[in-house]
């Protein structure tokens, strides 16, 4: 685990500056406020637990925010297909950049698995939401599109869904069953 914080240290500048950005903290707020709401509205309908789907949506919030409401960013030539933009590398944890993709999607995957007890679900809707952010970002300038990114981001949601299913079942295994 050091050595994972290790790698990502040179990082926190620039996770600081991201997050220092007024678009991004304004961003995360007003996501955070409707995804938070709306789930915390419809989550007792679909019968998700609802301190867990909310924490989720948080999670989601500040993904979005960080990946899609940073300054800058420029619109591809309109003759350019923008997906052919996209870098085609392989997954990676041999960066501070690499480590911090992985963990973006992890507390949502983590805690909207609590919330639905759907892995599967959660593990297949971590992958589209990062195919879709690395889309957007070919399409408007904000971030490269990176297969790496985009698997690394869904790794870290596999194994984040992954140990939330198993502390679900660990758990299970020692509540007292009800005569």
């Amino acid at each position: 685990m050091v050595a994972i914080l290790d790698r990502v240290d040179p990082e926190i500048d620039l996770t600081r500056s991201i997050m220092g950005q007024p678009g991004v903290l304004a961003a995360f707020l007003l996501c955070c406020a409707l995804f938070g709401t709306g789930v915390w509205l419809i989550s007792g309908t679909l019968g998700w637990r609802r301190l867990p789907a909310t924490l989720a949506a948080v999670g989601l919030a500040l993904a979005v925010a960080v990946t899609l409401a940073r300054a800058g960013g420029h619109l591809p030539d309109p003759a350019t297909d923008p997906l052919t933009l996209c870098l085609r590398d392989s997954f990676s944890l041999h960066g501070g950049l690499e480590v911090l993709n992985f963990l973006m999607l992890t507390p949502f995957a983590f805690f909207a698995t609590l919330a639905t007890r759907r892995p599967v679900v959660i593990m297949v809707v971590s992958a589209l939401v990062s195919g879709g952010i690395e889309i957007a970002q070919a399409w408007t300038g904000l971030g490269i599109c990176q297969k790496q990114d985009w698997l690394n981001n869904t790794v870290g949601a596999v194994v984040a869904a992954g140990v939330a299913w198993l502390l679900m079942a660990t758990l299970a295994d020692r509540t007292p069953e009800r005569a």
